[in-house]
């Protein structure tokens, strides 16, 4: 069996955007940030940071259009990579995610 989970941890980037498909069910696109640390060649720190389009479909669509820009939110599903190359030439991809799972994690322990 082949099987592909990714799980994020990000926060919100703007208000999530509601959208239908082409059989008039409703989804929506939360678009979130996912900070992560490295180093560079000499040893430097580094904070980067990936965007991640997460679509959520059914219920859960319709209750994420209360999210807000900041909302910390998790989410598991697959991942879906389409690259692509800008007008300058650069090599770029857009990363979306078919949620399965999608959690609002921002109580009084996360907001610090």
């Amino acid at each position: 069996m082949n099987k592909q989970n990714v799980e994020l941890v990000g926060r919100a980037v703007v208000k999530p955007t509601p959208l239908k498909s082409k059989d008039k069910k409703s989804y929506s696109k939360v678009r979130i940030a996912v900070n992560r640390k490295s180093k560079d060649a000499k040893g430097k720190d580094l904070d980067l940071v990936t965007y991640y389009d997460i679509l959520v479909f059914g219920k859960r669509a319709e209750s994420s259009k209360n999210l807000t820009k900041g909302t910390l939110i998790r989410t598991v599903g697959n991942l879906e990579v389409k690259p692509y190359l800008t007008k300058k030439g650069e090599p770029k991809a857009d990363l979306t995610v078919f949620a399965r799972e999608f959690q609002v994690l921002d109580t009084e322990i996360f907001k610090k």
